[in-house]
């Protein structure tokens, strides 16, 4: 993968995240109707999601992408997929099933992303400048 389909997949992270926060914080009353669990828990959600966006923004935009940025994304990702795991199987009935079924497309849809943005980590790689003589 090259640094420039790393950025593209960045861009849809940053695109995908930054819709899933504002949805999330403006439609808070209905999505917790559908959840079946309170609307304050899914605005909390979402302003939690805002520094992520933020993260996500400023790593997009820095030319060139740094590494440790994007380790940092692919662990956030890691623990989002972990997160929603937890909650589908270990607590099924803290959501309503068609609330367990959003949150698992989501979380396979992190999941994909974060597995890009690790292959995109080897584009990353420091380049090595070859001598030419002495």
């Amino acid at each position: 993968m090259s640094e420039n389909t790393l950025r593209r997949v960045l861009w849809a992270d940053l695109i995908g995240s930054a819709a899933t926060t504002v949805v999330t914080i403006i439609m808070a009353g209905p999505l917790g109707d559908f959840l079946e669990i309170p609307a304050s828990v899914v605005a909390g959600v979402g302003v939690a999601l805002i520094p992520w966006v933020g993260l996500l923004y400023l790593t997009v935009r820095r030319q060139p992408t740094r590494r440790g940025d994007v380790v940092s994304i692919v662990t956030g990702n890691v623990v989002w997929v972990l997160a929603t795991a937890t909650i589908i199987w270990g607590f099924p009935s803290a959501l309503s099933p068609p609330g367990n079924r959003l949150l698992a497309i989501f979380g396979v849809g992190v999941l994909v992303l974060g597995l890009l943005e690790w292959r995109g980590l080897a584009s990353l790689r420091p380049r090595v400048a070859m001598r030419q003589g002495r």
